[in-house]
C-alpha cells in the first residue's frame, strides 16, 4: 500500500475519532464543587444534575442548606447566587464563560445591585477543602484539625437540637498566637471568652430558652485534658441538658457529634 494512501486512511480515522469525542455541554461543565467570593461574602456551592446547593457543611450553624434550580423557566443555563448586599437571590446569571477552573460572569443583571462587586467562581476539590467549609470562619481564629476517632456514626447538630436549644463552644489554639497568645482559647459564638466567662455565657442561653440547653463542644485534641476539664467544670455549674463532643468517624472522612454526658435535671448553682 502506497505511503500516501496509508497517510490518507490514518487521517480519516483520526478525524473520525476526534469528531466522536464527547463535547461537554454547559450543564455538564457546571457540575461539581465551586468556591464563590467577592468583597461581601465567601461561600461554597455544589452543582449536582440541575440543583445548586449552598453551604451545607457547617457544624456550627443550624441553617439548612439552600437549594435552587440550575435552569430557569426557559431552560437557559443559569447560576443562582446571593446578591452582594444580602437582600435577594438573583438566579439569572445566564452569560458566563468557563476557563480552566474558573467561571467568569458577564450578565448585566448583576449591575442592578448597588453593593455588587465582581463574583469570583473557582472550582475546588471537595475531598481536600471540605473540612475548611465545615468550620466556616472559625478556622480563621482557631487551629481545628485533630478530633477523636470513632467507628460509629455520630449525630448532626440539627439532630441534637431538635428538643433543646444548643450552643457551641470551640476549644483550641489560636491561629494568631502573636495577638492571642500560645495558651488554649475558648471561642463562644464569634468571640473569645475566658474560662470564668463560660458559666455566664451558657446561663444567657438558659435564660433565653427558659429550660436546660445542650452544649456542643469542638475540641482540638492537642489541647491539654486539664484545660478541657476546667471548661467542663464551668459547664457543670449551669443548667445543661446534654453535652456533645465533635468526633471523626468512617476512618476520619466524616465529622459529627457524640453524646458524652447527660444530666436532665440539674439546678443552677
Amino acid at each position: 500500500m502506497p505511503s500516501s494512501f496509508r497517510l490518507l486512511i490514518y487521517g480519516v480515522l483520526l478525524v473520525g475519532l476526534t469528531s466522536c469525542k464527547k463535547q461537554l455541554s454547559v450543564h455538564e461543565k457546571l457540575q461539581g464543587h465551586w468556591h464563590v467570593s467577592n468583597d461581601h461574602y465567601n461561600v461554597s456551592l455544589d452543582i449536582e444534575d440541575s440543583i445548586v446547593t449552598f453551604n451545607k457543611y457547617s457544624l456550627i450553624s443550624f441553617s439548612s442548606p439552600e437549594k435552587f434550580d440550575l435552569y430557569d423557566s426557559s431552560k437557559v443555563p443559569a447560576l443562582p447566587f446571593y446578591c452582594g448586599c444580602g437582600s435577594a437571590i438573583l438566579p439569572v446569571v445566564k452569560e458566563f464563560q468557563i476557563i480552566g477552573d474558573s467561571l467568569f460572569c458577564t450578565d448585566d443583571t448583576l449591575k442592578f445591585c448597588s453593593a455588587f462587586t465582581p463574583l469570583k467562581f473557582v472550582r475546588g476539590d471537595l475531598r481536600i477543602c471540605k473540612r475548611d467549609h465545615v468550620f466556616a470562619g472559625h478556622a480563621e481564629y482557631l487551629v481545628l484539625e485533630h478530633f477523636p476517632d470513632k467507628e460509629k456514626v455520630a449525630n448532626t447538630l440539627n439532630e441534637i437540637a431538635q428538643q433543646y436549644l444548643t450552643t457551641s463552644l470551640l476549644i483550641a489554639y489560636a491561629v494568631d498566637t502573636t495577638q492571642f497568645g500560645s495558651k488554649p482559647k475558648i471561642l463562644a459564638g464569634d468571640i473569645f471568652v475566658e474560662l470564668v466567662d463560660v458559666k455566664r455565657y451558657l446561663n444567657e442561653w438558659v435564660q433565653t430558652a427558659q429550660e436546660p440547653v445542650n452544649v456542643a463542644l469542638i475540641i482540638d485534641q492537642r489541647v491539654p485534658r486539664s484545660f478541657v476539664n476546667e471548661v467542663m467544670d464551668e459547664i457543670h455549674k449551669t443548667n445543661f441538658n446534654e453535652i456533645y463532643q465533635l468526633v471523626e468517624y468512617d476512618n476520619g472522612s466524616k465529622l459529627g457529634y457524640e453524646l458524652i454526658e447527660r444530666k436532665p435535671t440539674v439546678s443552677i448553682r
